[in-house]
């Protein structure tokens, strides 16, 4: 998992630099990029919600979904209990 932030951060520092870049050189197209990288990980960061643990579980943060096939569980999924999800 170390590499996925170590790649995040690297992509966050090239498009900051792509927009500096554009901004002294006055490149539209790396400032619309840098921009966008920038946009995009505000986004992320806002949208960011942690995968429960097992301590979550056990303070009642979380439930354990059971699936059943044919009367036999098969699998299970522990869901947020205060996450909305609609499902429209």
């Amino acid at each position: 998992m170390n590499w996925l932030y170590t790649s995040t951060v690297l992509l966050f520092i090239a498009g900051e630099l792509s927009f500096v870049y554009g901004c002294f050189k006055s490149n539209k197209t790396l400032k619309i990029i840098g921009a966008g990288i920038f946009l995009y990980f505000c986004i992320m960061a806002l949208a960011w919600k942690p995968f429960p643990k097992a301590i979550d579980v056990y303070r009642g943060k979380t439930r354990v979904e059971k699936i059943y096939k044919n009367g036999k569980p098969v699998d299970s999924v522990v869901v947020w209990k205060n996450h909305f999800v609609n499902c429209n």
